[in-house]
């Protein structure tokens, strides 16, 4: 029998997620909770990136439920301005970590160090952060949200060449990896705003790009990985298929097949080592191979949420059982104060020693999806 207290879980992550705003006077959320990275404070800076697309689990949760509501309508208004006072003249926004213009941290060694750096436009951070403004735009339409939407759209719309690849990123450098597909959504959300075919029609390249150059041979998309790691985390293998997915209304019949085929086959070969308590291998490598020392535990609510998706196309039930064991899973691994750790264990190679903003993102809308078709 279930002894799983499921409302109790959601709450506390709710909980946890608003105190990583409340950290910062509600101007972003922080990026992650660690004594072990930052022994005084006990949190990062605030992170741009993951709080535009956290702006979207927030307004769901207005949505769903009446919990903390005034809280939640407080962090979205203020981290709205605060991203708003972040972009750059170019449109786009910055990557790293940071509160102010040009005082950020780009990673570890930056902190470390505490060396701050100016701001550096970010195709993904930007895409991102896309996807919070026109949620944002869609609940309440205003000028200077039209304007922000427009200047960013115009920048990664002007990221992408010719052949569908994209051009230098702060992080991925001109990696183009193919979880640049996870930029895609929020550009075509925001030509329809914008009435701007050219952007859809460039987005679009881009995905078809990264369709094409699936290997036929195994099934398999490359450039997955983040840029110079050999093993491809479920993260971002989840942020190419969830990006490729959501898109599907807007390709021809040709390519939403391909798309459907190798979506299926790439998460069927995750779940042959989905064991009965829900673990799954936290990243895999080129030729598929597994890594069993650890679950990214942020992969497995984003493969979670890849499979509801894929039971809403086939109507099959073993993919919304699936679903339901990885949130089971999740929440086992759940720490106390709500925050969910990077890896299980505590020290595998996905954020390590590290309770990421975007784990407890990811639990609360697979959580949500879930209870919406079953009452949990």
């Amino acid at each position: 029998m279930n002894s799983l207290d499921y409302k109790s879980a959601f709450n506390r992550s709710i909980d946890w997620l608003l105190y990583s705003f409340h950290i910062n006077n509600n101007n972003g959320s922080s990026g992650w909770q660690s004594r072990t990275f930052h022994p005084f404070r006990g949190w990062s800076l605030p992170y741009p990136e993951t709080t535009g697309y956290i702006l979207v689990t927030l307004y769901d949760l207005l949505n769903d439920g009446h919990y903390r509501e005034d809280e939640i309508n407080g962090c979205i208004k203020s981290s709205i301005s605060w991203l708003l006072n972040l972009q750059l003249e170019i449109g786009a926004f910055p990557g790293g970590h940071g509160k102010y213009p040009n005082n950020f941290r780009l990673n570890s060694i930056d902190y470390i160090f505490n060396r701050k750096r100016k701001s550096m436009p970010s195709i993904f951070n930007t895409g991102q952060i896309l996807r919070g403004l026109v949620r944002a735009y869609e609940d309440k339409e205003t000028e200077i949200l039209y304007i922000s939407i427009k200047h960013a759209t115009n920048y990664l719309c002007d990221s992408i060449n010719n052949d569908g690849s994209w051009k230098n990123d702060a992080y991925a450098g001109q990696s183009s990896p193919s979880y640049f597909s996870y930029i895609a959504k929020p550009i075509l959300d925001s030509s329809n705003i914008l009435q701007n075919e050219k952007s859809r029609e460039l987005v679009l390249k881009s995905l078809y790009r990264i369709i094409e150059k699936s290997n036929n041979t195994n099934d398999f998309i490359k450039s997955m990985s983040f840029p110079r790691q050999e093993i491809i985390h479920t993260h971002t293998l989840s942020y190419t298929i969830q990006g490729l997915l959501e898109c599907l209304d807007f390709y021809n019949n040709d390519i939403k097949n391909k798309t459907m085929q190798i979506s299926n086959k790439i998460i069927s070969k995750l779940l042959k080592f989905n064991n009965d308590k829900g673990f799954i291998p936290g990243g895999v490598y080129g030729d598929f191979r597994p890594d069993l020392s650890y679950s990214c535990l942020t992969g497995n609510c984003q493969i979670g949420l890849i499979l509801l998706e894929m039971n809403d196309i086939s109507k099959n039930q073993y993919y919304f059982d699936c679903a339901k064991n990885i949130l089971d899973y999740t929440i086992n691994n759940q720490s106390k104060n709500g925050s969910i750790a990077g890896s299980y264990p505590f020290w595998g190679k996905y954020m390590s020693m590290r309770n990421p903003n975007w784990a407890v993102k990811y639990y609360l809308d697979l959580h949500s999806k879930i209870n919406r078709v079953t009452k949990l």
